[in-house]
C-alpha cells in the first residue's frame, strides 16, 4: 500500500478565456473567443507495481503523468428569424493539447511463471493532439408550446506526437471515445400548470 506520503502532488495554472462579438444587424451576432484548459496530474488508481516499487517501471507510475494542457479558439454566427421562431449557431473550433493523459492497460505476469495471466491499467502522456470541427444546432419553436432541436457536429482528432522508445507513432493512434460525427434531435412541449391551486 502507497500512502500520501509517496502518492502526492500539487499541480496549478492559470486558464484565461477571453472573446470578441460582433452584432451583424438585429437577428445575427458573429463571435470569436480563445481559451486555455488544464488537467492536473494524475496517478493511475489502476497501477501495479508488480510487487517491488522500487523498479524503474514502478517509480515510473508512482511519479504519474504530466498535466494535460489545452488551447482553444472558436468562431461561430448565431441568427434568429425575425419573428424569433427559428435560431441557428453555427461553430467552428480548433484545439492544440499537449501531454495528453491516454488509459489503458498492459498484459502481466503476476506469479512469475513467465507467462502474461493478467492485465494492469496504464496512464501515459502522449506528447500533442489537434482536435477540431464543426458544430451546427437549429431550435425551431413550431407552436408557442411545442419546439424542435437539431444538432449536427463533425469532428477531426489527431494525435500529432506519441514518442514511444525515441519514434513518433502518432500516425497509428487513434483517438478514444471520439466520434467523427454526431447528432441529435429533441423535442418538446410546454404546458401550463398550476401550483398548490393558483
Amino acid at each position: 500500500n502507497l500512502g500520501k506520503d509517496v502518492l502526492d502532488r500539487t499541480d496549478s495554472k492559470f486558464t484565461p478565456k477571453a472573446g470578441v462579438g460582433y452584432r451583424l444587424n438585429p437577428n445575427q451576432k458573429a463571435y470569436l473567443t480563445y481559451s486555455e484548459g488544464f488537467k492536473g496530474g494524475m496517478f493511475d488508481p489502476r497501477m501495479n507495481l508488480g510487487g517491488n516499487p522500487n523498479n524503474p517501471a514502478a517509480k515510473q507510475l508512482i511519479k504519474g503523468v504530466d498535466p494535460e494542457t489545452v488551447k482553444t479558439f472558436e468562431v461561430g454566427l448565431k441568427s434568429a428569424s425575425a419573428d424569433k421562431t427559428l435560431q441557428t449557431n453555427f461553430a467552428f473550433f480548433t484545439s492544440q493539447y499537449r501531454d495528453v493523459q491516454v488509459p489503458g492497460s498492459v498484459a502481466i505476469d503476476t506469479n512469475g511463471d513467465g507467462k502474461d495471466d493478467s492485465f494492469a491499467g496504464t496512464l501515459t502522456n502522449a506528447g500533442k493532439a489537434r482536435i477540431q470541427g464543426i458544430e451546427l444546432e437549429a431550435i425551431a419553436r413550431v407552436t408557442p408550446e411545442f419546439s424542435l432541436t437539431g444538432m449536427v457536429g463533425l469532428i477531426d482528432a489527431d494525435y500529432t506526437e506519441w514518442i514511444v522508445n525515441g519514434v513518433n507513432v502518432a500516425t497509428s493512434r487513434n483517438f478514444q471515445n471520439t466520434p467523427k460525427r454526431s447528432a441529435n434531435v429533441t423535442a418538446s412541449y410546454e404546458l401550463p400548470f398550476s401550483l398548490f391551486g393558483r
